[in-house]
């Protein structure tokens, strides 16, 4: 992987699954804004905009002859002017002088975008793992590089072992911060389901690797509790070694042929004070994503399985409602406009035809 053939496929592949998810979840979200900009928010509009057209007819209706109909549709006047004042906001502009009623579709907006705040957690745990997963690459990649820097036998090695072992270091380092920042997503301590990783959690293996856990051999850099502690805590000392390694490092150019040069050779490069380190620590390095990413797939199945739920049970719901508020309320609210509007319809026809001809605004 370190050379360049699957590492990048690797790489690449982790990407894609994190955009692949995102795609999914930001195309059921521009469908919900789709359905609020396209058919709720301007019914709601246009449907206030005809009443307030209606009652606008009367800001250019002369005063004596206002009076004249105020008393005789008082009654319908004052039953509209009640359902419109409960269903508005009420807004005074800086003068004090004129006031009027706005609809306002706020509450609306606000409930279709609570809909889409459950895709945080969700986005947030699938960005997080996958670029946990990169974090194993990049630690196995500086241990082999590392390994190949010590002693570049060109024969065997690539010349630039040494640019390529410093490259992966920093992409490690990089990576450890981003992950620890929270700018993949959200840091380790934000995930509730993974708060058993925090602290001393022990020894962190999946299942099929719990054997590793009674083969492990301390030593004074390798200890017992650092190998039970958090993985934040287990990078931190991790790259706190490899700077380190880097600072030292001392490349020795060699031609290694013969049997015994290749064993005095390996030899060297693994009784090497970081390698020892790398080649212990590894494994709870990958121990601790494997088990990061069994817990997650449950957490994320379950969190699917609720969603379904919910969505199946409101759909059932909202039909129920929606059925009983037509045929209780909606068609009784219907007659009740159309009596409205008869009403005002009305009232307009009883303004005599010389205040009409008088006025351009009313005509309009």
């Amino acid at each position: 992987n370190t050379l360049g053939k699957f590492g990048p496929l690797f790489l690449k592949a982790v990407d894609l699954v994190i955009s692949g998810n995102q795609d999914i979840i930001d195309d059921e979200l521009h469908m919900v804004y789709t359905i609020l900009g396209i058919f709720i928010i301007p019914t709601c509009n246009k449907s206030i905009e005809t009443i307030k057209n209606g009652l606008n007819v009367f800001k250019y209706i002369p005063t004596e002859n206002m009076d004249e109909i105020i008393k005789k549709f008082e009654d319908q006047i004052n039953e509209h002017h009640d359902t419109h004042l409960a269903d508005n906001t009420f807004v005074a502009d800086d003068s004090h002088k004129k006031k009027r009623y706005t609809c306002s579709t706020m509450k609306i907006k606000a409930k279709f975008i609570l809909y889409s705040i459950f895709k945080d957690e969700v986005m947030n745990t699938i960005i997080y793992l996958g670029n946990s997963a990169k974090r194993v690459y990049y630690a196995s990649s500086v241990g082999l590089r590392g390994f190949e820097t010590i002693i570049q036998d060109v024969t065997a090695f690539d010349l630039k072992t040494t640019a390529h072992f410093i490259e992966m270091a920093d992409k490690l380092q990089d990576t450890e911060n981003k992950l620890k920042s929270g700018y993949y997503g959200a840091p380790l301590s934000s995930f509730k389901f993974l708060s058993e990783f925090l602290g001393k959690p022990g020894c962190v293996r999946p299942e099929r690797f719990k054997y590793q856990c009674d083969k492990r051999v301390f030593d004074e850099e390798y200890t017992e509790e650092l190998a039970s502690s958090s993985l934040n805590y287990i990078m931190t000392e991790y790259i706190n070694k490899l700077n380190e390694f880097k600072k030292n490092l001392q490349v020795e150019t060699e031609v290694v042929v013969s049997p015994d040069g290749i064993g005095d050779t390996l030899e060297k490069m693994l009784n090497t004070p970081f390698i020892k380190f790398h080649n212990k620590v590894i494994d709870d390095i990958a121990g601790h994503t494997f088990r990061y990413v069994e817990k997650s797939r449950v957490f994320l199945m379950n969190k699917v399985i609720k969603i379904l739920k919910m969505t199946f049970v409101v759909h059932i719901i909202a039909i129920i409602i929606i059925v009983f508020l037509f045929l209780i309320y909606i068609t009784k609210q219907i007659k009740h406009q159309l009596h409205i509007m008869d009403e005002l319809i009305s009232v307009i026809l009883t303004v005599p035809l010389s205040v009409y001809n008088s006025s351009s605004k009313l005509k309009r």
